[in-house]
């Protein structure tokens, strides 16, 4: 476990590449826990390299499937690749072990790809279900949302409740511009809560192939120290680094919407 903390100690220092080469040595000396394999794995996804995550997520969740946050973080990586029924019912599998982000990114992502009633049922099934009742007007106003996300006292009232839902609500309703802003946000804080960029898990998604491919998200990236272990690894699959007027950014043409 000492690697495991130096190597969030480095990521904080930006430093991806070395980060990745302590997980894979803390996961070989521990291989009778699943959290090295994780972290591994969660590292993977983020950074974009989709394939390899889910293999080393697949192995987390073989070491210890009872635990939710092992399927929840498998459940986002199979959505990246369009695997929509298998990230359903893993995403499920995991908010029946309570951990819910997958299934906030599933509802999400649907509402993204246009399949609005769907959203909003598992949204009532599942997650409005067993909310707290403070939180009912939140609640509300993200179902407006997830049925007309162009909506825009609604999307008014979510970001000035400080984006209550997160980053990632942003897919639902097309608003990548809300993730960029909060992002760099993080990035002016101290570097140990630069690690909230948590949105990066799903950044991979076919129904935010958009968002990668902003300026906004490769100066983020670069700053975050990701673009350097895409230098030295290789980019994401699919992906290549191009030049714009307004900046470097992503090109994905091999990543279907």
């Amino acid at each position: 476990m000492v690697l495991a903390l130096r190597a969030s100690r480095l990521e904080e220092n930006g430093d991806f590449i070395g980060e990745l080469a302590l997980l894979e040595e803390t996961a070989r000396i521990s291989a009778q826990h699943s959290s090295p394999a994780l972290w591994r794995g969660l590292l993977l996804l983020r950074a974009g390299y989709v394939d390899e995550a889910i293999a080393v997520l697949e192995q987390a969740k073989e070491m210890d499937p009872l635990a939710g946050i092992n399927n929840g973080y498998l459940a986002i990586a199979y959505l990246s690749l369009g695997r929509y029924a298998k990230a359903e019912e893993t995403a499920r599998k995991a908010h029946s072990q309570g951990w819910d982000s997958a299934l906030f990114i599933l509802v999400y992502d649907l509402a993204a790809r246009g399949e609005h009633k769907r959203a909003v049922a598992i949204w009532d099934e599942l997650i409005a279900l067993g909310a707290p009742e403070e939180n009912a007007r939140q609640m509300a106003t993200a179902r407006v949302l997830l049925l007309n996300p162009g909506n825009r006292e609604s999307v008014r009232a979510l970001r000035d409740n400080g984006m209550a839902f997160g980053a990632e609500f942003s897919i639902a309703i097309d608003r990548f511009d809300l993730v960029f802003d909060l992002a760099e946000q993080v990035q002016k804080k101290n570097p140990e809560d630069r690690r909230q960029q948590w949105w990066l898990r799903s950044a991979w998604l076919p129904s935010t192939l958009a968002m990668r491919e902003n300026p906004r998200f490769f100066a983020i990236a670069e700053d975050l120290g990701l673009v350097r272990l895409w230098e030295a690894r290789g980019y994401p699959q699919g992906c290549k680094r191009v030049s714009a007027a307004n900046g470097d950014r992503l090109d994905c043409p091999g990543v279907s919407q």
